[in-house]
């Protein structure tokens, strides 16, 4: 089930913030005549299907679909997800990021942590109209002068290494080993191992380790305490190992984290307006 709530709607942009309860699902009926949106997942994952084609989309990956294209989505998580949905109007997101039917890309952990910030703000009213624009826009901007786009791939090494990260996705919280992602994707760990740092900069376990980190920031910000049963629960041995990744991948532990998620209203409205 999915609900939608519409955090800003004006002539220069549109924010939606999407959330479903969906299970593990294969893909969808169709879905088409929808407009141009980028997708920035903060929790989850889902997987937008165009054709014999998919692109996973995570938190560590943003998505851009375009119109005219129709497509259908799938769940590979047991959770679902919450989903950040940007719409510009007329050719502002072609021109940031392509004009493929859907382009699919690496966020840097601090693009995340901006997102999740102005998601707060933008939630709590912490801005007006013009500060809340122009925030949702630096943001788009920052994405798109960092983008990462990942090398072109072979629609067999594109399974391969969306299905590793949608199996790891599912069991978060487990400590899979490369043999077992491999085995379950029919492939071998060597295989998989190079395609995977090929097409992510990545070794599966740091990619696993970015993606236990932002996970853990995304049920932070959405308001829970406990961090020592939040770590075990996403998959650190420990309250320690967690805020170690957080150091390493975010530069802060999540006691800061927190903190500055959760800031006052007007210390949101300094930040946002800053950028």
């Amino acid at each position: 089930m999915a609900t939608a709530r519409l955090l800003l709607d004006s002539p220069a942009v549109r924010v939606t913030d999407l959330r479903c309860g969906s299970p593990r699902s294969g893909p969808s009926a169709e879905r088409g005549a929808e407009p141009a949106h980028l997708a920035l997942l903060r929790r989850g994952a889902f997987t937008y299907h165009l054709g014999a084609r998919a692109f996973l989309g995570d938190a560590t990956t943003a998505l851009l679909h375009l119109e005219p294209a129709s497509y259908r989505v799938s769940h590979p998580g047991p959770d679902g997800d919450e989903v950040t949905v940007v719409e510009l109007p007329g050719e502002t997101l072609p021109e940031l990021f392509g004009r493929a039917p859907a382009v699919a890309w690496a966020v840097a952990p601090a693009a995340q942590l901006r997102h999740h910030r102005l998601i707060g703000a933008l939630t709590r009213g912490a801005l007006g109209a013009l500060a809340a624009e122009e925030a949702v826009l630096g943001l788009l901007a920052e994405l798109a002068r960092h983008a990462a786009f990942p090398p072109r791939l072979s629609r067999r090494d594109r399974r391969l290494v969306d299905g590793a990260k949608a199996r790891l996705h599912a069991d978060l919280g487990r400590n899979l080993a490369l043999t077992d992602v491999a085995a379950a994707l029919g492939a071998s760990p060597f295989r998989l191992m190079r395609t995977f740092r090929a097409a992510t900069g990545l070794s599966v376990r740091a990619w696993r380790r970015r993606a236990r980190v932002l996970e853990a920031l995304a049920r932070i910000a959405a308001g829970e305490d406990d961090l020592g049963a939040l770590a075990v629960r996403v998959g650190f041995a420990h309250h320690s190992h967690l805020t170690d990744s957080f150091r390493d991948v975010l530069g802060a532990p999540p006691s800061a984290l927190r903190r500055l998620v959760r800031a006052r209203l007007e210390q949101d409205r300094t930040f946002l307006e800053a950028r």
